[in-house]
């Protein structure tokens, strides 16, 4: 659960508990930006892994490994952009396993062996992807235009007037408040962690030399670039004298220890005391979701969604967030690139096709109408068409404040 920190600072205000769940989106616009090495041009995406394992892997894989030939039956029908298309796979190949009883057993421990086989050629694939170079270069960046502050302080900025004006999160917050945040990093590299990472350039945890004033960070509730009118009590001048506290997970692994790497689904039924088979691929089983990470649900004030496809595969995630959504204080903001050139589609219209989608992607959840329209009222939606944002953007943006 999240940690109570009130008793380490003085007299501090209300703790805001903050959970960020990132996906494959920022390695994507990372490696595209600071890409180097032996596959420079290359981005962490689904297509070109299957165009390494084809490139590299031997007759074992090419011929004989069930998913590759999934994989390779995706690319066909153009089916492999995303990470979640890949986990879909597995999802897939279980429903079909799973309607031979007779051979059940026996063909999922095949697939397990399959598996694991492409999860190592995904370890290799993203070691020489990313080299010391792209680290070094991410590095640099968030040092010099203190990125991980910025998206800490300010990324109440990315938000519309609108969206922003009706969140609860922004007018609860105050002078002398601690906000904590536990980022769950979806993905299998250090990409994240070495971009969020407080360096002494931009964070001193106790930056004031007198003894009673022990506050370490700026909160900014209504930040812009532009001068601009809120309504009511929103003021973009205002910023709060305030504490920070930041703490990172990987639920499904890294990719410098291959057999940490979980690649799967989630199913709606399995017996956790039952069958080995029948919880092979379940990632929540594998990642200990529930031991470790099912009481920060309960202390959450706001989710932040960033990057993630969002499918029914980390729906695990998705239906403890909707559970939480039903109740009157938390909210969520997801942030979803967009694309204006889909025929007839507004941003409004997409932001309610990201709100649908994250429905579609819980698995106990989202039969109830009556419920789904309550957590889709809880959800903001930043309509992304690059990576310029204040929260996890690669610039350095300057202002009002």
């Amino acid at each position: 659960m999240f940690r109570d920190y009130s008793e380490f600072f003085n007299d501090p205000g209300k703790q805001h508990n903050i959970m960020v769940l990132v996906g494959n989106g920022f390695d994507v616009a990372a490696v595209k930006r600071y890409g180097e090495g032996q596959l420079k041009g290359t981005l962490p995406k689904y297509s070109a892994f299957y165009d390494y394992v084809t490139s590299h892997a031997g007759p074992e894989v090419l011929k004989y490994n069930r998913i590759y030939k999934e994989m390779t039956k995706d690319r066909e029908e153009g089916h492999n952009e995303n990470w979640s298309d890949f986990e879909l796979i597995v999802d897939r190949l279980i429903t079909e396993i799973n309607s031979n009883k007779r051979r059940r057993d026996t063909e999922l421990g095949i697939l397990k062996r399959n598996l694991e086989v492409i999860r190592d050629w995904f370890s290799r694939f993203l070691r020489e992807l990313i080299p010391t170079e792209t680290m070094i270069a991410i590095n640099n960046d968030s040092m010099k235009k203190e990125l991980a502050l910025q998206s800490f302080s300010k990324f109440l900025g990315d938000l519309d007037i609108p969206d922003l004006v009706d969140l609860r999160f922004e007018r609860s917050t105050s002078y002398f408040d601690i906000f904590s945040f536990l980022l769950v990093n979806f993905n299998y590299t250090m990409l994240l962690d070495n971009y969020l990472f407080l360096d002494s350039e931009q964070f001193d945890p106790v930056k004031f030399k007198s003894p009673n004033v022990d506050r370490n960070f700026t909160f900014y509730p209504a930040p812009t670039i532009e001068p601009r009118t809120l309504p009511g009590e929103h003021n973009c001048d205002i910023s709060w004298s305030s504490y920070l506290v930041t703490e990172m997970v990987h639920p499904h692994g890294f990719m410098d220890i291959p057999r940490s790497i979980i690649f799967g689904t989630e199913l709606d039924k399995y017996e956790k005391h039952g069958k080995e088979t029948e919880k092979l691929f379940v990632k929540s089983y594998w990642a200990r979701d529930e031991i470790k990470y099912s009481k920060y649900f309960e202390g959450a004030e706001l989710f932040i969604i960033y990057g993630m496809s969002i499918t029914k595969t980390d729906a695990w995630w998705f239906d403890h967030i909707y559970e939480r959504l039903l109740d009157d204080e938390p909210e969520m903001i997801i942030y979803a690139h967009y694309s204006g050139d889909v025929a007839g589609r507004t941003r409004q219209g997409f932001k309610e096709e990201i709100k649908d989608r994250f429905i579609r992607s819980c698995i106990r959840n989202g039969k109830d109408n009556s419920k789904n329209e309550k957590v889709k009222e809880k959800i903001k939606v930043v309509v992304m068409e690059d990576n310029d944002t204040y929260f996890l953007g690669f610039e350095k943006k300057t202002g009002t404040t």
